[in-house]
């Protein structure tokens, strides 16, 4: 018992090993509570009343400490509890705080691994939540570089910021899926719209349907040997939109894809594009083109 001790300097208990090897069931210190129930017992406990930079538990790993861990929490029969309960009031500090100086390694400062083969109910690696509602200072995520410049943040109001390198830079990619919006608008205030461009296209020969598919939102035909070589339309998605412009030499053909219609024409019929002629079309649902023609 060493109640009362006013420690200032030195060590007050010493647990000292000089072990080479110590396997897995060795332990330096073994704080074994093996009766079943506990309430709401604290099994240990570290305290402190200081008033300064006092770290009340440091732990420090060897230099030599490659693959091991530092900290193991192991808690598997744990299903409404926390595993790590962090109570915290600071100001101008962190809850937790991680300083990596390593530059060169491909390491991960925080890595969320859930190993569970088949999800059945909802789940998240990372939830944050405010109990206040509507606050304009209150953030959900901020990623900064060169220490201050904020690159990446979303408020708790779901209003998104990324601050890209440059115009003509990708700040944001998808490799597939869609943008969705279900209400709201879509406001471009500065920059422009820079829609996909398939260019130098050849027409196909003998006005097929389906020869020289559209795979862009915009269509140059550089090559229209005969009157009638076929360029094709995809296939009709409401709002969708196409631009065709024929530079050959000959009227093209442009189809609709298979089951698909032009100008209420019959279904797989192909409307004329005359030489330096351009086609502006829209789908107006699943099956309908409306197209307009426009000369020089």
């Amino acid at each position: 018992d060493a109640t009362g001790i006013t420690q200032t300097s030195g060590i007050l208990v010493h647990l000292d090993s000089a072990g080479t090897v110590i396997t897995g069931a060795g332990r330096i210190f073994l704080s074994d509570h093996t009766g079943a129930t506990g309430t709401t017992a604290i099994l240990n406990e570290f305290a402190s009343a200081a008033n300064d930079e006092t770290e009340i538990v440091k732990i420090t790993a060897s230099a030599a400490l490659a693959a091991g861990k530092v900290l193991n929490l192991s808690a598997a029969a744990l299903t409404t509890g926390n595993v790590l309960d962090i109570t915290y009031t600071g100001t101008t500090g962190s809850a937790i705080n991680i300083t990596d100086s390593t530059g060169a390694d491909a390491n991960s400062m925080i890595d969320l691994n859930q190993t569970t083969a088949d999800v059945t109910a909802q789940t998240y690696l990372i939830r944050g939540s405010y109990t206040d509602d509507g606050q304009a200072l209150a953030d959900f995520l901020l990623f900064e570089d060169n220490a201050t410049n904020a690159k990446f943040s979303v408020s708790a109001e779901g209003a998104t910021v990324i601050a890209g390198v440059a115009e003509g830079t990708a700040a944001l990619t998808l490799t597939a899926g869609d943008i969705v919006v279900t209400d709201g608008d879509v406001t471009v205030s500065g920059g422009n719209i820079i829609r996909s461009v398939q260019a130098a296209v050849t027409a196909d020969v003998g006005s097929v349907q389906g020869g020289s598919p559209m795979t862009a939102d915009i269509m140059e035909i550089s090559v229209s040997a005969n009157a009638g070589d076929a360029v094709t339309l995809p296939a009709a998605v409401a709002g969708a939109t196409a631009i065709i412009t024929n530079h050959g030499a000959a009227s093209a053909d442009v189809f609709p894809a298979s089951g698909d219609a032009i100008n209420e024409a019959a279904a797989d019929a192909a409307k004329a594009l005359g030489v330096n002629a351009s086609i502006i079309c829209y789908a107006y649902d699943t099956t309908n083109w409306e197209c307009l023609t426009l000369a020089r």
